[in-house]
């Protein structure tokens, strides 16, 4: 019996060790359930929500069950009674994870009768024609038992009402009149239990008086027709209905919105205008929103080539301030609210790189440019009110390219000069027309008018204005002609730059989308006797006094000299060199360059000018789309004049180095329209042409018609290359393309040869002891044949025939 005893001891151990290792020393794995509010009653279709507590196990694992086919319950732990389960009853809900089940709860399926109820109409007041309906709240929310009735109880009016289906009415029996200002008391009784009620009283109201206005706001374009539409309402709240002419409209701002008699509205202008509305002695307001879309838009205080080329240079210095004009043709008044957008486009002006306000912004100074480069402004209407859409097709907009730099903005005369003076290489970007008068311009020097010497590097942007010399009276000048209007050269001390600066030779000069208008033309005065020419086709500074302002509008001064020191003689040249869209007319000679290196002069257009139109030295250059009017001497002169100073041969040459030919290429089109009928012009018949000269005398009515805007482009181009291929091969041979005369009249110049009047030499060869003669014609054709083709240098002269056109059918 002890053994036996012993061994049951030693079994009771082990059990106990084995339950403490199980356990994992004091775990006890566990589920507690509990329903949400402690509530433990529900109703037939009703739910109630079970929340777990779990302890020591996976909680995922976890599932609900109910015991009843009549109620559900989810995972997690929502159960869902069934509308025909059996009342009453009770239901079990226990949940399990694995072998280890949860404390059980049960629920009893009840019907829940209220404790109270509170009868709720949707109005207080009824009139005749309308109704009142109700609705019932329950105390507590949740009970079930709902069903109720209605009736009327008393009041001074309960015999003359009814209920109807759930509403209150007054009988059609009952006149308005007799109904008014009477009660009516309305009782709500449970079905289930007759204590539960609720009482409302209700007071019958006069059905046709208007208590109440109400008037929505209209938002119309300027083009639709629409009406205020007022709607009454009586003390009920039910519509009355209210004619519109006996209403009377009253509008803020008649310039706005004008309302007529019945409520239309007739537009006027844009913007928002509060109109009142009376009728029987109540009003209201609303507001009547009109957009009136711009039918145009311009930029004003910009020129009109601007805003035909869409395009502008600006220093983002100062804030551009673009006056807007934005009109309707309809109505004087349109929108003057404004979206900007900015983009900021790469050089080529192909991708964006930035937008928005990255770019620009916008305030009450301008547009303030927050970059440069290629910037794309544009500005569109915004007609929109209160958030009422506009169609975009309606809107207008402006799109400006604006080349934003860190420059100089010029609107005066003033500026332009302090600009000149400054030594910058800033950009200029010229701002509006420049007019010089006898008291603002750029002063004078002895007896003559100064121009302008601009040193360095410049570059200026004329954004289509004008600078005008047409207010200044004419001057005698005394001098070896008068002064250049614009003159560009390297360096204020030639001399001691050079010695400085050894290498540095080359500047810029850029000049676009600018006119200069002088107040010398063709016409214009000359004194002196007719042989006082001196070579250089300039007035003889003892004697003769050539009427006008200024002698060139621009001087490109490249091959800069110290004067009586060629030790140290600057050759400058112009590296950095395009004239772009610009117009010159009314000066002695419209503009001369000297020493461009790889140059472009393209879309120039020069006219009226006493003497040369374009006079070119030693240049490297090609000359794209250019047109020449009515000048008094030659459209263009190609020489190597003012190349020898004070018996110095400094600069017979063109390139960087001064070792290249002078190349002058045609590309584009060329339109010369300087037809005078025989060189008389008032220059030609006071000088003669001096020199080794190859003069091209070409017919202007069975001819080449260069001049002519319908003339073969191609023939004329053709023949410039030409010419400039013959001059390439002489330092010093000239190229002059001379006023175009009809060979029926007697030409008023030297002829060579025979002296028929169909025919005149040219001049080629230094070289005296050559006179042979060769056919222009024989050069044509062998030079079409073969543009190497230089076997012309073997003569001295060429003979020019005045019809050549049949020698260029296929140019």
């Amino acid at each position: 019996m002890k053994r036996l005893k012993s061994l049951m001891s030693i079994s009771l151990l082990s059990l106990m060790m084995g339950c403490l290792i199980l356990t994992g020393c004091g775990k006890d794995p566990s589920i507690e359930i509990s329903v949400e509010g402690n509530v433990y009653e529900v109703t037939p279709g009703g739910s109630l929500k079970f929340n777990a507590s779990v302890k020591e196990l996976n909680e995922t694992e976890l599932q609900y069950t109910v015991n009843s086919q009549d109620a559900q319950i989810t995972s997690a732990g929502l159960l869902t009674v069934d509308e025909d389960i059996a009342v009453p009853s009770t239901l079990n809900v226990v949940a399990k994870i694995g072998n280890v089940s949860s404390n059980i709860i049960s629920i009893n399926v009840v019907d829940l009768k209220p404790t109270s109820i509170t009868l709720v109409p949707d109005n207080t007041k009824l009139a005749k024609g309308g109704d009142i309906r109700f609705n019932v709240t329950y105390n507590p929310t949740f009970a079930t038992i709902r069903d109720y009735s209605l009736e009327v109880v008393g009041g001074t009016g309960a015999s003359m009402v009814e209920i109807d289906n759930g509403a209150l009415k007054v009988k059609e029996s009952v006149s308005n009149e007799e109904a008014i200002n009477k009660t009516v008391d309305v009782r709500a009784t449970l079905t289930a239990d007759s204590s539960i009620v609720s009482t409302a009283t209700i007071t019958i109201v006069d059905a046709g008086k208007v208590e109440n206005l109400a008037v929505a706001d209209v938002s119309l374009l300027y083009t639709q027709n629409k009406s205020i539409v007022v709607k009454g309402y009586n003390e009920a709240g039910d519509i009355i209905d209210i004619d519109a002419s006996d209403c009377v409209f009253t509008s803020s701002d008649e310039d706005i919105a004008f309302i007529q008699d019945n409520g239309r509205i007739t537009a006027k202008g844009h913007g928002t205008a509060v109109v009142t509305v009376n009728y029987a002695g109540r009003s209201t307001t609303c507001n009547v929103n009109v957009m009136v879309p711009p039918t145009a838009m311009s930029i004003e205080n910009i020129s009109t080539h601007i805003v035909e080329s869409g395009e502008m240079s600006y220093s983002k210095v100062d804030p551009l301030n673009l006056d807007l004009d934005i009109n309707n043709q309809q109505l004087s008044n349109c929108t003057s609210a404004l979206d900007y957008t900015f983009k900021l486009y790469d050089e080529d002006r192909l991708n964006v790189i930035a937008t928005g306000d990255d770019v620009a912004t916008v305030n009450d100074s301008g547009i303030n440019f927050k970059v440069t480069g290629n910037v794309e402004v544009t500005i569109r209407s915004n007609s929109s009110i209160a958030g009422y859409p506009v169609p975009a097709n309606l809107e207008k907009s402006i799109t400006l390219n604006v080349n934003v730099n860190n420059g100089i903005n010029v609107d005066t005369v003033a500026e332009f000069k302090a600009y000149a003076e400054q030594d910058t290489n800033a950009v200029c970007n010229v701002l509006a027309d420049l007019n010089l008068t006898a008291t603002e311009n750029f002063g004078y020097d002895g007896n003559n008018v100064r121009g302008l010497v601009l040193y360095g590097d410049r570059v200026i942007n004329g954004n289509g204005y004008v600078l005008s010399l047409m207010q200044l009276p004419l001057s005698a000048a005394e001098s070896d002609g008068a002064p250049t209007l614009l003159r560009f050269s390297y360096n204020r001390d030639a001399k001691t730059w050079a010695a400085e600066n050894p290498n540095d030779k080359g500047f810029t000069v850029r000049i676009s989308n600018f006119e200069i208008l002088g107040n010398t033309g063709v016409s214009a005065t000359y004194t002196g006797s007719l042989n006082e020419f001196n070579g250089n086709l300039t007035i003889n500074p003892t004697s003769g006094k050539f009427i006008r302002t200024y002698g060139r509008a621009i001087e490109i001064a490249g091959g800069e000299y110290s004067e009586n020191d060629t030790t140290n003689a600057l050759k400058s040249h112009v590296d950095d060199f395009e004239i772009n869209n610009v117009k010159i007319s009314g000066f002695e000679t419209g503009m001369r360059i000297r020493h461009v290196v790889d140059g472009l002069i393209t879309g120039l257009d020069i006219s009226n000018c006493f003497g040369n139109g374009i006079e070119l030295v030693q240049n490297q250059l090609e000359l794209n789309n250019i047109t020449v009017g009515q000048v008094g001497a030659f459209g263009i002169e190609i020489t190597p004049d003012e190349m020898i100073i004070d018996g110095f041969n400094l600069h017979p040459t063109a390139g960087v180095n001064y070792n290249e030919k002078p190349d002058t290429k045609f590309t584009g089109y060329l339109n010369i329209d300087n037809y005078n009928n025989g060189a008389s012009t008032l220059y030609m018949q006071n000088f003669q042409l001096q020199g080794n000269t190859l003069i091209q005398i070409l017919d202007a009515v069975a001819g080449l018609q260069i001049q002519t805007k319908t003339g073969d482009t191609g023939t004329q181009l053709a023949l410039m290359n030409l010419f400039n291929s013959l001059v390439k091969n002489e330092d010093a041979v000239n190229l002059y393309v001379l006023v175009f005369v009809n060979p029926t009249d007697t030409p008023n110049y030297v002829a060579g040869g025979n002296g028929n009047v169909g025919e005149c030499l040219m001049e080629y060869s230094f070289d005296s002891s050559v006179d042979n003669i060769i056919s222009a014609s024989d050069i044509f054709d062998n030079y079409l044949a073969d543009n190497s083709y230089t076997g012309y240098t073997d003569y001295q002269y060429i003979m020019v025939d005045l019809d050549i056109s049949a020698f260029f059918d296929s140019p």
